[in-house]
């Protein structure tokens, strides 16, 4: 028997990297996709108890977990400036008018922000 491996061998250890490639892919998505369903149902407990202001807090704070835990496109972790933007806090911190505001816009909300990148 010699040394060198045979074709077969090779075209076997090409493939089962491929399958690991594609598993870790598929890690990494479950597990964002995870955390969104995490955030749904957080979501959800809230606004059983009509607290607004309260699941805006839990939600930045959840989003800058999720931002935390997930690594990025270029390999490195950390702060996406581009997607900051998209989460960025209402700056109107006046209670008047939130209770005349309709549920259906939270769920547009939440619906684009799970938009599947």
């Amino acid at each position: 028997m010699g040394s060198r491996p045979s074709n077969i061998h090779i075209r076997i250890a090409i493939r089962i990297g491929r399958v690991l490639d594609v598993v870790k892919r598929l890690e990494k998505h479950l597990s964002l996709y995870g955390q969104k369903i995490l955030l749904m149902r957080m979501e959800d407990k809230v606004r059983m108890r009509n607290t607004k202001k309260s699941w805006e807090d839990m939600k930045m704070m959840m989003m800058r977990e999720i931002k935390k835990n997930t690594p990025h496109e270029d390999g490195g972790q950390g702060k996406d400036e581009e997607h900051e933007e998209e989460l960025g806090r209402d700056e109107d911190d006046d209670d008047e008018g939130d209770e005349e505001e309709s549920g259906t816009e939270d769920v547009e909300d939440r619906d684009e922000f799970f938009k599947e990148p």
